[in-house]
């Protein structure tokens, strides 16, 4: 969820705000929070046990794309009880269009596809042209070992 090389909450920052949603659910629609709760927890679980859980060449990790539909169930949730924060709000603006800037930077080869290393993200973090030393700070996976079970 938070790794360099497909952390959905790296590349994916907003939905934090979804998570956060989650526990204000238990509160406002009790029906729904047992349900989506439980969704979620058992979905990240099996999609992460996967021996290739990064789903190859993509932006984020691009599996968590199949529980948006409940997980904006949270997220508005949320939205609506901070509407009036206007710092939560700039907090939601700017991570929008970091979100943005990110999917900007993996479409020029920025962001490497599936090798992302911590190195590699900090020196990519603000660029909009690919660094030179790019392929110096990647780590591709080993297929084979992860086939296996293995790091």
């Amino acid at each position: 969820l938070f790794g360099f090389r497909k952390g959905w909450l790296l590349y994916s920052p907003i939905m934090i705000f979804s998570l956060i949603g989650m526990f204000m659910l238990f509160k406002t629609k009790k029906e729904f929070s047992f349900p989506i709760t439980i969704l979620f927890l058992i979905y990240t679980y099996v999609i992460l046990s996967w021996w290739w859980w990064c789903f190859g060449g993509a932006y984020g990790l691009r599996a968590m794309i199949d529980l948006y539909p409940f997980l904006i169930i949270t997220m508005a949730i949320f939205i609506n009880k901070m509407i009036g924060n206007k710092i939560v709000m700039g907090i939601l603006s700017v991570l929008i269009l970091f979100n943005w800037f990110q999917m900007f930077q993996y479409r020029r080869g920025i962001l490497h596809y599936d090798s992302m290393t911590k190195e590699a993200y900090i020196d990519a973090l603000f660029r909009i042209e690919k660094s030179p030393d790019l392929e110096k700070l990647i780590k591709a996976p080993d297929y084979e070992r992860a086939r296996l079970g293995e790091e």
